[in-house]
């Protein structure tokens, strides 16, 4: 039987299979790199536990949650590198997981963060008339992102919350 001097399409060359195999591994993972919760503060919830919190950052703590009874933490603002954030709160859920992120903020950049969180995340809903209070959330993954600017404050305030601590009321 004579063999075929033909080139033979089911052999691959080393950096074939070598991109083949890259394909293949970011098919795997783009699934969970797309759906990862929002990590503000590079605090990453349903994820980060106190031990992991409590590693590198300057925190204080401020009690037990009443609704999730798990312990609550303020960063300190040595951690915050943002001028506009006002006070940062860490609440962790009994199992020690953190489970919401609630941040004060300089009211006058409401505009900027609607924009920037909508092109983030999916949009839920928002109210933002001229004058009033303004509202917006968001989603991604487990976690929502409320956004709120009462109109007779100075402060606004963002939420990142789990499902879970959604539930826990």
């Amino acid at each position: 039987m004579k063999q075929s001097q033909g080139y033979d399409v089911y052999a691959s060359s080393p950096s074939k299979v070598k991109m083949k195999f890259r394909i293949l591994i970011g098919l795997i993972l783009m699934p969970i790199l797309c759906f990862a919760n929002p990590a503000p503060f590079k605090l990453e919830l349903g994820l980060m536990t106190v031990q992991e919190f409590k590693e590198n950052r300057f925190a204080k703590f401020e009690g037990i949650n009443q609704w999730t009874e798990g312990p609550m933490y303020t960063l300190m603002p040595v951690d915050i590198k943002c001028e506009v954030v006002v006070d940062v709160m860490a609440i962790f859920d009994k199992n020690e997981i953190l489970v919401a992120v609630l941040v004060e903020l300089q009211k006058k950049k409401f505009s900027s963060l609607f924009y920037k969180l909508q092109k983030e995340y999916t949009l839920l809903c928002h109210d933002i008339p001229h004058t009033g209070d303004k509202s917006a959330s968001f989603s991604s993954g487990d976690v929502q992102i409320n956004l709120r600017a009462p109109r007779n404050n100075s402060s606004m305030y963002m939420e990142y919350v789990t499902k879970g601590f959604i539930e826990s009321f």
